[in-house]
């Protein structure tokens, strides 16, 4: 078994619950990154919203290729999830986060340790579920 194939088989055990939580890990890990390289703040935030886009654009196309609704559409990706898929939602929520510190920079004011503190929180239940279960 290749580390790809592991890999796969793991992130197809998410619920559409702790993917989302995975998201907001992005999400924050943008914001942190925003407030240790403070002058990303100095770029216009629809910059980032751009290749927010962008990077996220693949992932919209693939995802709405599904049949069903909405949530069955979520849950198809969730079932065919693969690392390659986690890499481009890494570098969207990231670029997002930084975009929302960029427009409302009192989210990138706080120290490191809170933004890995938040981070530690909402990543707990998706490691625990995936990675420590059989």
């Amino acid at each position: 078994m290749t580390t790809y194939q592991f890999l796969s088989k793991k992130l197809q055990k998410f619920t559409l619950v702790e993917f989302a939580m995975v998201k907001w890990v992005y999400i924050t890990l943008g914001v942190l990154i925003a407030s240790l390289y403070t002058p990303l703040l100095a770029v216009s935030g629809w910059a980032f919203l751009v290749i927010t886009l962008l990077a996220g654009l693949p992932l919209i196309v693939y995802t709405l290729g599904f049949k069903g609704g909405i949530k069955q559409k979520c849950r198809q990706y969730l079932q065919n999830n693969n690392p390659s898929n986690q890499v481009l939602t890494l570098i969207s929520c990231s670029f997002l986060g930084i975009a929302a510190a960029a427009f409302c920079p009192v989210l990138a004011s706080y120290e490191w340790w809170v933004y890995i503190l938040i981070m530690l929180i909402l990543v707990a239940k998706p490691f625990n579920h995936v990675f420590l279960r059989k």
